[in-house]
């Protein structure tokens, strides 16, 4: 349902499956079920959670999956309640992400400039397209070549536009331009070189092992 009805992703899927599989082993411990499972064992499990130094941030997000679990199975009508519906949120606390300064980008950029070999390419065009496209880490290792809008003509490889799959599967173009197209243009005509076979991988900056080893 996850999947398919609300287009989560398959980390997302992986990361709900662990924590319902904590839940599950710990109702099973109390010889429970997810049928007959009470709002007071939830909470107890919560509880446990926070006994055993679990931060807030994982106690809700625990609880999220929680909720929809039972939502899904009040749904289904396989219970005849949602336990979970009423159970409160941990307080979060406020706090502003960590960020790199402008000189601290700048030095992370010129230290992989200085690495001419394919895999020197390879980070350069990684970094440029996270900084210059605005792409996360989950987006840039899953991008595929069929992601990319190629402009056609001139000898070097030129990418206009990217197709990138985000959260809740959705679909975005991202446009690409100055130093990350060119460091992608300068990747894409080494990207050869980590594969045993021109032909293989779909993956932008997927490599073969035995060729990566090569390339070191």
């Amino acid at each position: 349902m996850m999947v398919a009805e609300r287009g989560a992703s398959a980390n997302t899927a992986a990361a709900y499956q662990r924590d319902l599989d904590d839940f599950l082993a710990f109702i099973v411990s109390k010889n429970k079920t997810l049928e007959n499972v009470s709002r007071q064992t939830i909470e107890s499990f919560l509880a446990s959670l926070s006994h055993a130094g679990r931060s807030p941030q994982t106690v809700a997000r625990k609880l999220s999956a929680l909720r929809q679990l039972f939502a899904f199975l009040y749904g289904e009508k396989i219970r005849k309640d949602n336990p979970a519906a009423t159970l409160e949120t941990p307080k979060l606390p406020k706090r502003l992400p960590g960020t790199l300064t402008t000189g601290d980008i700048t030095e992370l950029l010129d230290a992989a400039r200085a690495d001419a070999t394919p895999k020197g390419l390879r980070l350069q065009a990684m970094l440029e397209l996270m900084y210059g496209a605005g792409l996360r880490v989950s987006e840039l290792v899953t991008l595929t070549l069929s992601a990319l809008q190629i402009k056609e003509g001139g000898k070097q490889v030129t990418v206009d536009f990217i197709v990138v799959r985000g959260k809740g599967n959705k679909e975005r173009l991202v446009p690409v331009h100055g130093k990350a197209r060119e460091a992608l243009s300068r990747y894409l005509e080494v990207r050869h070189v980590f594969f045993t076979s021109p032909l293989k991988g779909e993956g932008v900056f997927t490599s073969s092992p035995t060729t990566a080893l090569r390339v070191i």
